[in-house]
């Protein structure tokens, strides 16, 4: 990502995206930046509903997503290289294990033109990766490309495109646009975004001044936050998610918040109160991945787990995961017995 004051969006403070400018500077990104790749890696099944809504695709659940390689080091004017690490390079399989497209998606926080760059560079790299020679002919293929704009405004554009003149002709490269403003809660769920969820709160920013020196306003403001976090719950229920993927994208949340919401101590607080949950670091995603490919009474364990953990009822949990509560205690090595009623 990366963040300028082009922004026509007069609700973000200049101070807000200089602090978030600074972050990038010193240590390579923002919170922003770690909620998106983690979601990438950790919630890769969700941009299969990105990629549909973006790209006006079809893809069923069933098709998987195959990430190839994040990080390039660019030549430089000087001679040296710069590294350079792309949010979301991927391609996308069907069932039968055929790659149907692929795909690259960046996400920043503020417009501005210099992103044009960064994906003409993230797309002629990924080409290069996967490029074909024969004899003195060499095929590249660009990714279809698409930018997450977290912030917009007027002068946000619905599309961007890249001019390639050439000796033989000229090619325009389209990269598609998706805002998080154009997406409420009712949409997000209704099209399965559930990967956008973590920044959701960027379309509620503009009103964490009012809401901190307002009652009313804030438990507007954390009623909306409630909704979303009993959403979730719903979504688990139906198994449109995974008690796993509810807890990455409420943590994922908390981290985009705290960046967010860092000068507004009442909103930052109470959301997340309402989010709850706790950490989970590389160790517990390290577990899980390999569980997965145990079989389904490992990820049955960790799903249980998880929600337990958040508070959860038992009944609940029982339910949702279609087991009695004995077996849930089994499962659980009788975590289900210790937790809160």
């Amino acid at each position: 990502m990366n963040k300028t004051e082009g922004t026509d969006n007069a609700a973000v403070s200049v101070d807000a995206k200089d602090q978030e400018a600074v972050a990038e500077a010193v240590s390579g990104g923002t919170p922003y930046d770690d909620a998106f790749r983690t979601m990438t890696n950790d919630c890769a099944e969700l941009l299969i509903f990105v990629v549909n809504e973006i790209f006006k695709t079809n893809y069923s659940a069933g098709a998987r997503v195959v990430f190839g390689q994040n990080e390039h080091f660019i030549s430089a004017m000087d001679g040296g290289l710069s590294k350079r690490v792309t949010d979301s390079a991927f391609a996308i399989m069907d069932e039968s294990g055929t790659v149907r497209g692929k795909y690259l998606i960046e996400c920043q926080s503020t417009p501005d033109s210099s992103m044009l760059i960064r994906v003409f560079e993230y797309a002629t790299q990924a080409a290069l990766d996967d490029s074909v020679i024969s004899e003195n002919r060499m095929t590249v293929v660009l990714p279809n490309a698409a930018v997450l704009y977290l912030r917009s405004g007027r002068g946000t554009p619905e599309k961007m495109e890249i001019e390639l003149i050439t000796s033989g002709g000229t090619v325009v490269f389209d990269i598609s646009v998706m805002k998080m403003a154009d997406y409420d809660l009712d949409s997000i769920f209704g099209r399965k975004l559930y990967f956008l969820i973590p920044f959701y709160l960027f379309n509620r920013e503009k009103d964490f001044k009012e809401c901190e020196n307002d009652e009313e306003r804030l438990a507007g403001l954390l009623g909306e936050v409630s909704r979303l976090v009993s959403r979730l719950d719903e979504a688990v229920e139906a198994m449109a998610l995974t008690a796993y993927q509810r807890r990455i994208i409420l943590e994922m949340g908390k981290v985009v918040l705290g960046q967010l919401a860092r000068n507004y101590r009442r909103v930052k607080e109470g959301a997340e109160r309402i989010m709850g949950g706790k950490v989970i670091d590389l160790e517990v995603r390290r577990i899980y991945s390999e569980g997965t490919q145990v079989g389904d009474r490992s990820r049955l364990m960790k799903d249980a787990k998880a929600m337990l953990e958040d508070g959860l009822e038992p009944e609940r949990v029982a339910r949702i995961l279609k087991v009695t509560v004995e077996e849930l205690a089994q499962l659980t090595g009788n975590v289900a017995g210790n937790a809160p009623m």
